[in-house]
């Protein structure tokens, strides 16, 4: 099993990893076929794909918010060492997508169901072609997501258990494996989970009367990098390095705080998640953050509890960003994730 190490890290990032991206991996940008409700946009979404010879099967990769594609370039060169085709793409409102209103800034979004939308078509305009050209359209999907891409996961693999009830689902890709890292199924605020809906719901409504498209929630602001000692993210220096220098030479991937909008549709989608948890039953593997100090623990084992085929694996020691964290906790996250989506077994 191939894994990378913070040890040559430096000569991955200069050397190896732009050669492996340019001679392994597409990018390219793709429109969604209908303007989203709110916007009347029809944003473009930046995504790469990287075909693995022989490949065993597929991993569709869902970022979390304020990230981007290139972000994770180490993890699918990882995928791609351990024979593993990989997709990933920037959801809209952030990285190198468009963005749906016109501060570039504000984590902005209207329903979670925005992004449900956005990746089905992409499934079906653009995985799926890439798979039948690659002659890898019978191979398996599974799902690697982290934070608010693991909140999107497990909607998409809530619709994914309706489908077999309702055919006219649009969902073209099926999952039968999932590893959700920190997933957002809760997040930590230092007041009652009540008190922020009402406050959230509150300043959403104010902009609405006011024809405002978004508004920053309290405390939020512009992108701000922050110092390595300041970071809630990640314990290891040297990724977070080379995470914030990308960063602030693409500076049109930057992504700010988010907005009331973002935080309304966030609390919905993650009280969706919860009450419809039992019908996750393909075999999951969840990893948790046990210094987490952006999504709540105590929410994600509840929903845990919920699965019927579910495992939680807990990080000891990591921050949020498990899959970006020092290799102390990483390697054990990494050597997880591939020993799960290596076996026959279910969780």
């Amino acid at each position: 099993m191939y894994i990378s190490d913070e040890s040559n890290l430096d000569d991955l990032y200069r050397s190896v990893l732009p050669k492996f991206l340019d001679e392994h991996t597409q990018s390219g940008y793709y429109q969604v076929t209908t303007a989203h409700a709110r916007s009347k946009r029809t944003p473009s979404i930046h995504y790469r794909l990287c075909v693995a010879p022989e490949a065993r099967a597929w991993i569709v990769i869902l970022v979390g918010r304020a990230e981007a594609v290139s972000k994770y370039a180490e993890i699918i060169y990882e995928c791609y060492q351990n024979g593993f085709s990989v997709f990933c793409f920037d959801h809209v409102g952030q990285g190198q997508s468009s963005r749906l209103i016109d501060d570039p800034q504000m984590g902005y979004i209207d329903h979670f169901s925005t992004y449900l939308h956005d990746t089905q078509d992409l499934f079906k305009h653009v995985l799926i072609p890439a798979k039948a050209q690659a002659q890898q359209g019978h191979l398996a999907n599974y799902l690697l997501a982290h934070s608010m891409g693991a909140a999107i996961g497990a909607l998409l693999l809530q619709e994914q258990a309706l489908k077999h009830i309702n055919s006219s689902s649009g969902q073209a890709i099926s999952f039968s494996k999932a590893a959700l890292c920190a997933p957002m199924f809760g997040i930590s605020a230092p007041i009652p989970k009540l008190v922020a809906k009402l406050i959230v719901l509150f300043g959403s409504q104010i902009h609405r009367l006011l024809k405002v498209p978004a508004g920053y929630f309290l405390g939020q602001s512009q992108y701000t990098e922050l110092p390595f000692e300041e970071n809630k993210l990640t314990s290891s220096k040297v990724r977070y390095k080379i995470f914030k220098q990308w960063f602030a030479k693409n500076k049109e991937a930057q992504l700010g705080g988010v907005t009331f909008q973002w935080l309304n549709a966030a609390l919905n989608a993650m009280d969706e998640i919860e009450k419809q948890a039992d019908k996750i039953q393909i075999p999951t593997l969840i990893l948790q953050a046990s210094k987490d100090r952006i999504v709540d623990n105590q929410s994600m084992t509840r929903v845990i509890n919920k699965m019927p085929n579910a495992t939680k694996l807990e990080i000891v020691g990591s921050e949020h960003e498990i899959l970006f964290e020092q290799d102390a906790y990483r390697l054990k996250a990494i050597r997880a994730i591939f020993n799960f989506f290596n076996t026959e077994q279910s969780c």
